[in-house]
């Protein structure tokens, strides 16, 4: 059980590690991208091709990365148990409201709450 739980967090660090690269990789494309517009704003229009191909791999790397990510969320909620991003544990939110429905009825009598 320790070892498993160990090799877990392995590669959750791995995932982590994976999904700050590319959003380095994508700060950097970004980064290019700016030089290259303030490039055509002064009249250097020969980069305009350039644009375009930094475009296209912007828009791969974004896309990758967004994969990446929700794989890492649904791929960190199935070995933990936690949900992923924008999911709701209706039944963990049906037995909370239970207890609360409960505990009212417990300070108020039963005749006070349905």
């Amino acid at each position: 059980m320790e070892k498993a739980l160990s090799e877990l967090k392995e590669l959750a660090e791995e995932h982590k590690k994976l999904i700050i690269r590319n959003r380095l990789l994508l700060k950097t494309v970004s980064d290019v991208l700016y030089d290259i517009l303030n490039r055509v704003k002064d009249g250097q229009g020969q980069h305009l091709k350039t644009l375009v191909d930094r475009q296209s791999d912007l828009a791969t790397v974004l896309r990758r990365a967004d994969e990446i990510e929700r794989k890492y969320d649904e791929w960190l909620a199935s070995h933990t148990g936690a949900l992923a991003a924008g999911e709701i544990d209706l039944d963990s939110l049906r037995d909370e409201i239970g207890g609360r429905l409960d505990q009212l009825r417990d300070a108020g009598g039963p005749e006070d709450v349905p």
